[in-house]
């Protein structure tokens, strides 16, 4: 009876745990978030486009990506990333903490042209402009940029600051 109770709880466990590895297993992404948002993460979750208070213009081409290197902003402020794709690769603008972004960038040279589901990933294919709308709902130290074709060791990032 012991180990079938032992046993319940391993399997009940291992399945619980299992959540912490969504969204591609990006430490940042709560299943549900705080909110009851499946698309909620540590940092926030997708953006009301009618609640935006700043828009941030990126611009990108194939050597450098045009971003401002900070930005700082307060705890519930939605921002509209404005992303403009010069190139003729595809890019990316990714927004998250610094150990979610080292993790992307390792893992993007293997597979760069990969399709994301997380809602704080936007690929632009070339020639291409696009929106992400993001609510920034945590007081943090976060970065933000394109980390694709190597460019994550260059200057294609910049730092989000997120105040009281």
């Amino acid at each position: 009876m012991r180990r079938k109770i032992l046993a319940a709880a391993s399997l009940a466990a291992a399945f619980a745990s299992g959540g912490a590895f969504g969204h591609g297993g990006h430490l940042g992404a709560h299943p549900f978030g705080a909110t009851g948002d499946p698309r909620a993460v540590s940092f926030g979750r997708p953006g009301d486009p009618a609640m935006v208070s700043r828009v941030i213009a990126v611009e990108m081409d194939d050597r450098e990506c045009r971003l401002r290197k900070e930005i700082r902003i307060r705890q519930g402020d939605t921002l509209r990333f404005d992303v403009r794709n010069k190139g003729s690769r595809m890019h990316e603008l990714v927004l998250g903490t610094s150990h979610e972004l080292k993790a992307h960038a390792d893992a993007a040279p293997e597979s760069p042209e990969a399709e994301h589901e997380e809602p704080y990933i936007l690929h632009v294919e070339p020639g291409r402009r696009q929106s992400l709308v993001w609510r920034f709902t945590r007081v943090d130290l976060l970065g933000y940029g394109c980390l694709i074709h190597g460019s994550g060791r260059t200057a294609m990032t910049g730092r989000i600051l997120v105040g009281r």
